[in-house]
C-alpha cells in the first residue's frame, strides 16, 4: 500500500522536483537560488489548486459563520446529551456534519504530499553537501545560526505567523488555533533537518504569506475587539479557573467517544511506532538491520492489541470526566514527546552500532532541566487550553499527528529499506563481481579498514601455512597512516600526499566533499588511460558518503567508460550466514525487541534524562550493537572467503580492482573456523589466548582470519595461473585504540596505534620468501607505488605528477571527527595533532603537539604543509 502510494503519487512529485530543482542550478549555479527557483515554480503551478482550496475553506466559514450565534446560544443554555442533539439538529438545518470542518485542512491537504516528497528529496541531497549559501555554510545540515540553535525553522514559524495573523479577520478563534497547531508542527518536524530543506519550506511560507495578504484584503467578516493572540493569553489565565473538569466536559459534549479514541491512537501511532522508527535513520551502518523492518510491523502489529485493549478497559470502566481527562492526557503526553524527540535536540552526531559519535552532547546540565521543565509546563497549558476552548480544532490537531504519524512511518520504513537493499546483497554466490585477465596486467588493492601490521608476527607463529601462501609478498611494520578515521585516512591512499587532512585544509578551492572526491580520481583517469578495466567496490566516503557514492561515482565516470562502482560487502553470502545464525532467532527477535524499547524511552524522554537512558552505549543493558556487529563481520568475512567464487578471469583488458573489507573493524574472539560461538558472552572453542586482554585478543583473533581469507584469494590466483601478473597491495586507512605490540612499552600506546597502519605488498612476478621490509613507510604512499607500474599518474586536482619517493620524517597526525557533520564546508576539524618521526616501535618516534607548539614543529605531511591554524568546530 505505501509502496503504491509512493509510485503513483509521492515518486512523480519527487521526480519533477529533483529535474526543476537541478534546470535550476544549471541556470544559477546556485544551490540556494536553485531552491528559490523550486519553490516559485511549484507554487506557481499549484495556484490553481490553492485557489480552489481557499474557496472551499471560505465556504467552510461561511457555514460556520452563520451558525455561530445558535452553537453559542445552545452551549449557554443547554448541557450534555441535551446540547448534542440541539446541535444535531442545527448542523442538519444547514446540511452540516462536524466532518465537515476538515474541508477547512484543504490548503494543508494539497501541501502534504509535496512537503513528503521535498523531505524525501532534500533531507538527503547529495550536492548539498558542503554547498554553502549566503549566511548558511553547509545546506546539507542544520543551520546553528543562533549559538548553536536553528535560525531558519523559527524564521519559517514566523513567517507563517505572520501570514495567519493577516489572514485572522477571516477565521474564527478556533481555526486560528488550529492554524497556530498546524504552524508549531511543522516548526518541531523541521527543526533539525537539513537548512537546504528549511531554506525551501521557509519560501514557500513567504509565498504563502505573499498569498494571504492578496486574499486577506478582501476578506469578511468584522475584526474581533481583541487580536487572536491576546486572546490567546487570556484564556490560557482562564482555563486554571474553577470549574474545570465541567468546562472540560461541556466543551467535549458528544464527542469525549471521538475525541478519547482519536488521542489513544495519535499516541500509539507516534509515540510507539512513529518515533523509534525515525531514531532509526541516525544509525550510520545498517548492518544487523535486515530484519528490522518486518519486526517493526510486526511489533506495531502485536503491541497494538495489548493498547487497543487497555483504551477499551479504561474508556469501559471511566465515567465521562475521567474519559475527558484521558484525552487531555493522551494529547499532552503525544505534544511532549514530540517536542522531546525535536526540539533543541543534544547533536550527538550518528550512530554506528547504536553507539553515538559525540556522547558527551548527551550530558544534562541546569539548562536542560530548566529547558524541560518550561517546555512540560507550556505544553500542559497549550493542552488544557486547547481542550477546552476548541475541542474541534483539538481534534483536527490530533487528526493532523495521526496522519502525520503514518506518513512518517511509511517514509522510515521506505528510506530504510533502499539503504538496506543498497547495502546488503541480492546476489547468489555464483554472481561475478570482479573480473581479472589471465594474460594482461592486473592490479588489486585490497582496503582493510582500520587493520595494523602489528599482529603479524604474532599471526604467522600460529599460522605458518601463510608463509607458503603469501610467497612474493612484503609486509611493512614501519607504516604510518596520518589520519585516524577512514574519512581522513583513505583519502589519501586514493591519492596521495595531497589528501592528508593538513594537505586537503590548506586547499582554498572547493569544499571538503569536493576535495576528497578529487583523491579517487587518480586511479579510474590514469588507469583508464593506459587501457585498463576500472573498478572501484565500497569506495568509502567518495562523495562524503560512508559506504561510498556509486550513484555519484557512476554518474561521473561509467557513462563515459573510465570506471564503474559497485557495492559488494554481503553480497552473496546470505545463505552462509543463515547457517551460522539460525540458531538465534529468537536471540535476534529479544534483543530489536529491548533496543526498540530503549530507543523509544529516548527518543520521549526530556533531555535532562536521555543521558541516562544512553547509559553510555549500553541503553539501560538494552543494546543491540552485539547483533549489529556480528552482522558486519559476518558480512566482511564471508565476502572476503567468497572472492574466489565472485571472481572471474575473462577480461582481455588490463585491470584495476579496488575491493573494501571491513572485517578488522568488527573483532571478535573467535573459533579455529572464525566463527563467533556466542557473540554476545565472548565465549570460544580456542584455548590459550596469546594476548591477556580480551580486547586485544579479539582484534588479534580477527586480523587472523582476515589474513586466512587473504591466504586463500592469492591461492586461488596461483591455482588460476593469475597471480604472477597481478600486484597486490594490502593497505589500511587507520590502525585503532588498542594494544599494538609494535607499541608495547611506549607512552600513550593505545592512542598512537591508531597511526599505525596496515601494508603488505606483491609486485609483479615476485616468488621470495614472505618477508619483513623495515622501509620507513606511510598509506599515502600506495598511489605512488600502483602508479610507478603505469610509469606515474597526474592529478588534474594538483597538477603534480604521483610517483613513488621515500618517506622523510617526521609526518604530521591528526585527529579528527569520523563523520562528515563534524567537519566545516571546506575542512577537516581537527581536534589532536601528533608527529611521528621514525620506526614505530621507538617511544622517541611519537610526540603529541597541542596548539601552541603546533606552529613550531617543522610540518611536512610529506612536504605538503598542513594548513597553518587549526580549524575548530564551528569555525571557517
Amino acid at each position: 500500500m505505501l509502496d503504491s502510494l509512493d509510485l503513483f503519487l509521492i515518486a512523480p512529485i519527487r521526480w519533477a522536483l529533483l529535474e526543476v530543482l537541478q534546470f535550476a542550478y544549471s541556470l544559477t549555479h546556485s544551490h540556494g537560488l536553485a531552491l528559490i527557483v523550486l519553490s516559485v515554480v511549484f507554487n506557481l503551478l499549484l495556484m490553481p489548486a490553492y485557489h480552489w482550496a481557499e474557496k472551499v475553506q471560505a465556504r467552510e466559514r461561511a457555514i460556520q459563520q452563520r451558525m455561530r450565534s445558535k452553537i453559542d446560544e445552545f452551549r449557554a443554555v443547554f448541557k450534555g446529551q441535551e446540547l448534542h442533539m440541539m446541535l444535531r439538529q442545527l448542523y442538519q438545518l444547514h446540511g452540516y456534519h462536524p466532518a465537515y470542518a476538515l474541508r477547512a485542512l484543504a490548503p494543508l491537504a494539497i501541501q502534504i504530499p509535496f512537503f513528503i516528497a521535498a523531505f524525501g528529496l532534500l533531507s538527503d541531497y547529495a550536492p548539498f553537501n558542503g554547498a554553502s549559501f549566503l549566511f548558511i555554510d553547509d545546506l546539507a545540515r542544520p543551520d546553528g545560526l543562533l549559538a548553536g540553535a536553528n535560525l531558519l525553522p523559527l524564521v519559517m514559524t514566523a513567517v507563517n505567523l505572520l501570514a495567519l495573523e493577516l489572514y485572522a479577520r477571516q477565521l474564527t478563534s478556533g481555526q486560528w488555533a488550529q492554524g497556530v497547531g498546524v504552524a508549531l508542527i511543522f516548526l518541531v518536524l523541521l527543526y533539525a533537518s537539513p537548512s537546504g530543506l528549511v531554506l525551501y519550506w521557509t519560501f514557500n511560507n513567504v509565498l504563502s504569506l505573499a498569498k494571504s495578504a492578496w486574499y486577506a484584503r478582501d476578506g469578511i467578516g468584522g475584526v474581533p475587539q481583541r487580536s487572536h493572540l491576546m486572546r490567546l493569553l487570556g484564556d490560557l489565565l482562564g482555563v486554571w479557573r474553577s470549574g474545570r473538569t465541567q468546562r472540560l466536559l461541556d466543551s467535549l459534549s458528544g464527542t469525549i467517544g471521538r475525541t478519547y479514541w482519536l488521542a489513544c491512537a495519535c499516541l500509539f501511532m507516534l509515540v510507539i511506532v512513529a518515533l523509534p522508527i525515525g531514531f532509526a535513520s541516525l544509525e550510520d551502518n545498517v548492518d544487523g538491520l535486515s530484519g528490522y523492518i518486518p519486526f517493526v510491523l510486526v511489533a506495531a502489529l502485536l503491541s497494538s492489541i495489548p493498547a487497543l485493549l487497555l483504551c477499551a478497559i479504561a474508556y469501559r470502566l471511566f465515567n465521562p470526566a475521567w474519559r475527558a481527562w484521558t484525552s487531555v492526557l493522551a494529547f499532552c503526553v503525544t505534544t511532549l514527546a514530540l517536542v522531546f524527540a525535536f526540539v533543541q535536540q543534544p547533536d550527538a552526531g550518528m550512530l554506528d552500532n547504536f553507539v553515538f559519535f559525540t556522547p558527551q552532547a548527551l550530558a544534562p546540565g541546569a539548562g536542560s532541566l530548566a529547558l524541560d521543565l518550561f517546555l512540560t509546563g507550556s505544553v500542559v497549558m497549550f493542552s488544557l487550553w486547547l481542550t477546552v476552548r476548541h475541542p474541534n480544532a483539538l481534534r483536527n490537531v490530533l487528526g493532523v499527528l495521526l496522519l502525520t504519524s503514518v506518513l512518517s512511518i511509511g517514509a522510515s520504513l521506505w528510506s530504510l529499506d533502499k539503504r538496506i537493499d543498497q547495502t546488503l546483497a541480492a546476489a547468489t554466490p555464483d554472481t561475478k563481481l570482479f573480473r581479472y585477465s589471465r594474460t594482461e596486467p592486473n592490479v588489486l588493492l585490497i582496503f582493510l579498514d582500520g587493520a595494523m601490521s602489528g599482529y603479524i608476527p604474532a599471526i604467522l607463529e600460529d599460522e605458518p601455512q601463510l608463509k607458503t601462501q603469501l610467497l612474493g609478498f612484503s609486509w611493512f611494520p614501519n607504516v604510518i597512516s596520518s589520519g585516524n578515521r577512514t574519512i581522513n585516512g583513505l583519502p589519501s591512499v586514493f591519492g596521495g600526499p595531497d589528501y592528508t587532512v593538513g594537505a586537503i585544509n590548506a586547499r582554498q578551492d572547493g569544499t571538503l566533499k569536493e576535495k576528497v572526491s578529487d583523491a579517487y580520481r587518480l586511479y579510474v583517469e590514469n588507469f583508464h588511460a593506459r587501457g585498463y578495466d576500472v573498478q572501484y567496490s565500497d569506495p568509502f566516503w567518495f562523495g562524503l558518503v560512508r559506504s561510498g557514492d556509486c550513484d555519484l561515482f557512476n554518474q561521473q565516470y561509467a557513462k563515459t567508460g573510465k570506471g564503474r562502482c559497485i557495492h559488494s560487502i554481503g553480497q552473496g553470502v546470505q545463505e552462509r550466514k543463515r547457517k551460522v545464525t539460525s540458531e538465534q532467532s529468537s536471540d535476534f527477535f529479544q534483543g530489536l525487541t529491548k533496543q526498540y524499547l530503549a530507543i523509544t524511552l529516548f527518543r520521549i524522554a526530556p533531555h535532562s534524562l536521555k543521558n541516562a537512558i544512553y547509559d553510555g552505549g549500553q541503553w539501560l543493558s538494552m543494546s543491540f550493537a552485539w547483533k549489529k556487529r556480528l552482522d558486519k563481520y559476518l558480512n566482511n568475512f564471508f565476502s572476503l572467503h567468497a572472492l574466489p567464487q565472485v571472481s572471474s578471469l575473462d577480461s582481455d583488458r588490463p585491470t584495476f580492482n579496488f575491493i573494501t573489507n571491513e572485517t578488522p573493524r568488527a573483532p571478535f574472539l573467535l573459533d579455529d573456523d572464525c566463527l563467533p560461538t556466542d557473540a554476545r558472552d565472548g565465549k570460544v572453542s580456542r584455548v590459550a589466548p596469546r594476548f591477556k586482554d580480551a580486547e586485544t585478543q579479539k582484534i588479534f583473533e580477527t586480523h587472523r582470519c582476515v589474513l586466512l581469507g587473504v591466504g586463500e584469494f592469492v591461492s586461488w590466483m596461483r591455482e588460476q595461473g593469475v597471480l604472477d601478473n597481478t600486484y597486490i597491495v594490502l593497505a589500511s586507512d587507520h590502525g585503532w585504540v588498542s594494544d599494538n605490540p609494535l607499541l608495547d612499552g611506549i607512552p600513550g600506546q593505545r592512542k598512537y596505534a591508531m597511526y599505525q597502519a596496515f601494508l603488505m605488498v606483491k609486485p609483479f612476478n615476485a616468488d621470495h620468501t614472505l618477508r619483513e621490509d623495515p622501509t620507513y613507510i606511510a598509506n599515502f604512499s600506495v598511489p605512488g607505488m600502483l602508479c610507478e607500474t603505469i610509469g606515474g599518474c597526474l592529478d588534474r586536482a594538483t597538477g603534480k605528477t604521483i610517483r613513488y619517493t621515500p618517506l622523510v620524517p617526521p609526518v604530521t597526525l591528526y585527529e579528527t571527527p569520523w563523520q562528515p557533520a563534524g567537519q566545516t564546508h571546506d575542512k577537516y576539524v581537527i581536534d589532536a595533532v601528533h608527529e611521528n618521526r621514525g620506526p614505530v616501535s621507538q617511544a622517541l618516534s611519537w610526540h603529541t603537539a597541542n596548539g601552541t607548539d603546533f606552529a613550531e614543529l617543522p610540518r611536512h605531511d610529506h612536504a605538503h604543509p598542513p594548513a597553518t591554524r587549526m580549524v575548530t568546530s564551528g569555525a571557517p
